[in-house]
């Protein structure tokens, strides 16, 4: 890092990166590995609009619950320093008050701004830390519009550039309702250029709480949460778990859009072992909408396990019960017909099972069919015995 170890040049470089570093586009990715597992990685493009290079970089914020699991890598594949949280808290809160100084510079002063200058650094104290500030920032906000009407009155010179600071100042307390990754970078990023960043985070989470349907029929449907940010470009990518592909996808809460009227023309980006979705400014400005008015927009997967590999299990079921619907039908089957059906599963079986080999959830399919498979040998054994 080319900056000194001062906290006022860290100050600096934070407020400058803040300002002048543009995310142009987002990637979401998620990738499915298993029931319990979803690996998330956010990969952003930056334009560096200032005149001056930066080592700094801040990402998007995140569920703090994640952020033992963040590894961030560079373009060229280098993983980089996330700052430590304590030491972007204090600069921000730094930050939050020069920027409110300044406004107050425009203003005049009095004992009812003095009492709200006051509660406003106590509360700056509290909100960038660790822990619940929700009511904190809520507060705070309520003291922001008090500001905002204050700053009314002033020139319009002074009223623009106040405008700006408490922009800025909404921004800096409302993102700490979430944990906000700054990064360091191995080498400045130059004025004028771009620059990638991939986030990663593995979350444990369950993607299906229907497992009897993708036991019975092998089918798994999902819905993922759209959250662009303020940007340009916004795209979504999913990649299912190997050995089950993707059939068909639908958006959720978003009926009457531009987004539900091009799904058409978004099928031309479909494909069954990845459903990428890139969505137009327009129509990242109406998700964010929705969002606003408290919905959540979502697409809603539909996957489903190898039809070929489904019938067979379905036949290695019917194998089993063969020497049963023979012994019915004909009242006549020896041993030789009964070891020869079950040979006849078994092969079935483990011709199946060697696709699932190294497919965790293909695995756990063959797995739950095996113990299927077990029980209905031991209910048909049970009728010859009693027969």
């Amino acid at each position: 890092m080319q900056l000194e170890n001062k906290p006022e040049n860290l100050k600096n470089e934070i407020e400058s990166a803040l300002n002048w570093l543009e995310i142009l586009r987002i990637i979401h990715s998620l990738k499915i590995s298993s029931f319990e597992n979803l690996s998330e990685c956010f990969t952003l493009t930056y334009l560096n609009q200032d005149k001056n290079s930066h080592n700094i970089l801040p990402h998007l914020p995140r569920p703090r619950i994640t952020q033992r699991r963040l590894k961030m890598i560079d373009g060229s594949n280098n993983e980089l320093a996330i700052l430590p949280s304590y030491e972007i808290h204090e600069v921000l809160r730094e930050l939050s008050e020069d920027y409110l100084d300044r406004i107050l510079s425009h203003i005049e002063r009095n004992e009812a701004i003095e009492e709200k200058v006051f509660e406003l650094k106590c509360s700056f104290k509290r909100i960038f830390r660790y822990g619940d500030n929700e009511e904190e920032i809520s507060r705070t906000k309520e003291i922001f519009e008090y500001i905002s009407q204050q700053v009314e009155s002033l020139d319009p010179e002074s009223k623009e550039k106040c405008r700006k600071l408490l922009l800025q100042l909404t921004y800096l307390v409302s993102i700490q309702k979430k944990y906000t990754p700054f990064v360091e970078l191995k080498e400045p990023f130059p004025s004028k250029k771009h620059c990638i960043v991939n986030c990663t985070v593995e979350t444990p989470k369950r993607i299906e709480k229907r497992r009897s349907l993708f036991y019975t029929k092998g089918e798994i449907r999902y819905s993922f949460s759209l959250l662009p940010a303020f940007v340009p470009s916004y795209h979504i990518e999913i990649m299912p778990p190997e050995g089950v592909d993707i059939h068909d996808f639908e958006f959720e809460d978003l009926e009457r859009s531009k987004i539900i009227q091009n799904k058409r023309e978004k099928r031309s980006y479909f494909d069954k072992g990845l459903l990428y979705i890139p969505f137009s400014p327009e129509e990242t400005e109406e998700i964010h909408k929705r969002i606003d008015s408290g919905r959540t927009p979502s697409v809603t997967i539909s996957m489903r396990i190898n039809r070929l590999l489904h019938v067979l299990y379905l036949l290695v079921h019917t194998a089993i019960l063969l020497p049963l619907f023979i012994e019915f039908l004909y009242s006549d089957i020896g041993a030789s017909e009964f070891i020869a059906c079950l040979a006849l599963a078994a092969t079935i079986f483990i011709s199946a099972s060697i696709y699932a080999i190294d497919k965790k959830i293909v695995q756990e399919f063959a797995l739950v069919h095996l113990l299927i498979d077990c029980a209905l040998l031991v209910v048909e054994l049970g009728i010859f015995i009693l027969l």
